[in-house]
């Protein structure tokens, strides 16, 4: 996950095998890299998502509970003052997703005002089986609501197999899929 603040480039990879969540700094976009804070430690957690709304910093992470290794069912939000923070207020409604079909993230989609919540939905024996566009609806430091917008099936970008993640911001769309 990308995301730009004060000028730099920034990444939240998938660090799920360190047990923490990270954020790297781009010395040489798209090439280099240097760590530059680790938000979460002792977590094992998925598809990490960062930015900035109505002031604060959110951060939306796929957490197991239990510290294994399956991390579909359970959204998780935290918000801070700054991304960088040494520490992150977690959301008074934790988990606020507990659905596999629906808790995963798979991107964002920032839209005018509007923000939109991209979730996988995991199949039988299919990773990336479906996604869903969820709007945001309500997102402050008390409550948090979603409504799903639509869903796709794979068969619908280039007659895929599966697809994985969709992100959106300004003048830019990324999405894969496996062909």
């Amino acid at each position: 996950f990308l995301f730009k603040f004060e000028g730099g480039i920034y990444m939240l990879p998938e660090t799920s095998e360190n047990n923490d969540i990270r954020i790297y700094k781009a010395t040489e976009f798209p090439i280099k890299w240097k760590l530059e804070k680790v938000l979460m430690k002792d977590v094992f957690a998925v598809d990490s998502m960062i930015f900035f709304h109505d002031d604060l910093w959110w951060l939306f992470s796929n957490i197991n509970p239990d510290n294994g290794t399956d991390a579909c069912s359970d959204l998780n939000i935290y918000y801070a003052s700054h991304p960088f923070a040494d520490s992150w207020e977690m959301h008074p409604s934790n988990p606020l997703i507990v659905d596999s079909e629906l808790a995963r993230n798979a991107g964002i989609i920032f839209d005018n005002n509007e923000i939109f919540r991209v979730s996988q939905k995991q199949t039988f024996g299919m990773y990336g089986g479906e996604f869903q566009i969820n709007k945001i609806n309500v997102l402050d430091t008390e409550k948090y609501s979603e409504s799903l917008i639509h869903s796709f099936l794979p068969k619908q970008i280039r007659s895929s197999k599966a697809a994985h993640h969709l992100h959106s911001k300004d003048d830019i769309t990324a999405f894969d899929f496996l062909k």
